[in-house]
């Protein structure tokens, strides 16, 4: 009994010593390190653009005259053959586990995401946390092949934008793979994708030379796209996206401001917003309730009115109300053109409703497009600053 003991310890850590150790390792000179891809539609199939890390300039503690990163481009039908087969482009493999940002040309979103989106929810070596972004007015290789002027990785750039932009601004929105295939294949529910933009049409942006020159950074954060199922149908501007924001209440700090003869310019800055989403039957018929309250303070007054009185505190919460209410009925107008119902409407009709849900599922495209929202916006100032009524009247010395 003693030696049976002895043999199983013994066998137990003999197979222990075949556990140990990274059986898949890489050495980390044989890697390339992609930072953000790129797919748009060609008439091959698709276009990819990989944007990968440049270990010289890197690397190098002298100023060095070339680009952070490298571009490499292959053209075909399917996404994992074409990272393979860069392999004949690049002396080292193609590593995509530190990628950031995933961009789609608009006509490739056009023709559906949902392939790509197995692919990249499929494959292993891809986080949960990239960014997803469709390419405004431009293709997502014209994109990649620009250079930032903030930071010497365009891609750490786009990515640091989308995340700063989503906490402090409701003009835009950051989209993860997760949530963006739920919205994709649940009933009742439409995606809506952050977009990016060139800002300069100057021949030579992807050199440093001609970056130099230019007076802002040539990538931004621009707008949302809106999707039917898994393909691309529009585009919301930014009052459209901040209305957005607003009815889902997926804003936690930004910044606006309402002018008129009687109060000025006065800029406010939201705090704090809570969203109440529910939805009733009326005569058989589905009604959206949305209620709305803001918590704001006063972080900047033009004119020459007196804050100090409740009743001119009240005036601007009334504007500020009018204004908000405009930006959400017209983003919910929209999306109504085009039956695509970004907001999760028919969610709330599924959840509570689910025997009417299923007499309107088939045809919600057009359902949405019929069904009444009810708004009500709650607006209060709670802070009007530490200053008070400003020290300066607009007049001039004489």
């Amino acid at each position: 009994m003693k030696l049976k003991k002895i043999f199983a310890i013994l066998l137990s850590v003999a197979l222990c010593l075949g556990l140990t150790g990274c059986w898949n390792s890489r050495e980390l000179n044989t890697l390339a390190f992609a930072t953000s891809l790129g797919l748009d539609k060609t008439d091959k199939g698709i276009l990819m653009t990989v944007q990968v890390f440049n270990p010289r300039a890197i690397a190098s503690q002298k100023t060095v005259n070339e680009t952070y990163v490298i571009i490499y481009t292959q053209e075909g039908k399917d996404i994992m053959e074409m990272v393979r087969r860069m392999i004949t482009q690049s002396p080292r493999k193609i590593n995509v586990t530190h990628l950031q940002t995933v961009i789609f040309g608009e006509e490739f979103a056009k023709e559906g995401i949902g392939p790509a989106l197995d692919f990249f929810s499929r494959e292993h070596q891809f986080r949960t946390d990239i960014y997803f972004t469709v390419a405004y007015d431009s293709t997502a290789n014209q994109i990649l092949r620009t250079q930032s002027k903030l930071d010497a990785n365009p891609s750490n750039n786009l990515f640091s934008s989308i995340k700063s932009s989503d906490q402090i601004w409701a003009g835009s929105k950051s989209v993860k793979i997760i949530e963006l295939i739920n919205s994709i294949i649940s009933d009742g529910k439409e995606a809506v994708v952050t977009g990016v933009e060139i800002t300069s049409r100057r021949p030579g942006r992807d050199t440093l030379g001609e970056l130099e020159k230019m007076e802002d950074d040539p990538i931004r954060v621009r707008n949302l796209a809106f999707f039917k199922g898994d393909k691309f149908a529009g585009w919301l501007d930014e009052d459209e996206c901040k209305g957005y924001n607003y009815l889902m209440g997926n804003v936690w700090d930004t910044v606006g401001y309402v002018e008129a003869p009687e109060i000025g310019k006065i800029t406010t800055e939201i705090t704090n917003m809570e969203a109440d989403r529910n939805v009733e039957l009326v005569n058989g018929k589905p009604v959206i309730h949305v209620s709305l309250k803001f918590r704001s303070n006063i972080e900047n007054v033009t004119g020459t009115l007196d804050i100090s009185k409740v009743e001119n505190l009240r005036k601007i919460e009334m504007l500020c109300e009018k204004k908000l209410k405009k930006q959400c009925l017209k983003s919910l107008a929209h999306t109504k053109e085009y039956g695509s119902d970004i907001f999760g409407f028919g969610e709330l009709i599924h959840r509570k409703y689910p025997s009417y849900w299923k007499t309107v599922k088939e045809n919600w495209s057009e359902e949405y497009k019929q069904v009444p929202v009810d708004l009500k916006i709650d607006y209060e100032i709670q802070r009007t600053g530490t200053l008070g009524n400003t020290f300066f009247k607009g007049g001039s010395k004489k």
